[in-house]
């Protein structure tokens, strides 16, 4: 399969290229001339997936904290034509951002599982993940990581949390 690259520049555009199994590459791309940017011009961060069945999905935080999605067909190398709200589209509010306007997601990172998504993000003070189902595209609701994985490892682990890396199998 091939591997994708995207960009985020300063000015907040975001491309892509790709690197086919051939070892050639694309062309660099203006991901939002495809799929116009949500987020108001403000990408606070970037990560994408490659799922089985060869869809590339990109996902981000917004400057205000919004979490969007879209994804590119392997077939015709199209954009989806709009960016996805996970939290609109079936994942729901991530925990303690409705009770305090200062905890927005911060990083955003994703990795896939046969054709499936999974989302994890790092909102302060909890970490968050969600899963994208490949079939049906529905978005399941928020977990708990540390809930899932028997709490902290060390004490004040959530204050100093600093990058989050997810990878699929």
């Amino acid at each position: 399969m091939p591997s994708h690259y995207c960009v985020n520049t300063n000015n907040n555009q975001i491309f892509h290229t790709i690197r086919r199994d051939d070892g050639s590459w694309g062309k660099w791309g203006d991901v939002f001339t495809q799929s116009p940017d949500p987020s108001g011009g403000q990408v606070s961060d970037l990560a994408g997936a490659l799922t089985s069945d060869g869809i590339f999905h990109l996902c981000m935080v917004a400057g205000d904290g919004r979490i969007w999605h879209t994804l590119r067909d392997p077939t015709t190398g199209q954009w989806q034509k709009t960016w996805g709200d996970p939290m609109t589209a079936g994942a729901g509010q991530p925990p303690n951002q409705s009770n305090n306007p200062l905890a927005l997601p911060s990083q955003v990172r994703c990795g896939a599982v046969g054709t499936d998504l999974h989302l994890i993000i790092h909102v302060p003070f909890i970490i968050i993940y969600t899963i994208r189902d490949g079939v049906t595209g529905a978005w399941q609701p928020w977990g708990n990581v540390l809930g899932q994985a028997g709490g902290a490892p060390t004490p004040g682990f959530l204050n100093t949390i600093v990058g989050i890396v997810a990878a699929g199998l």
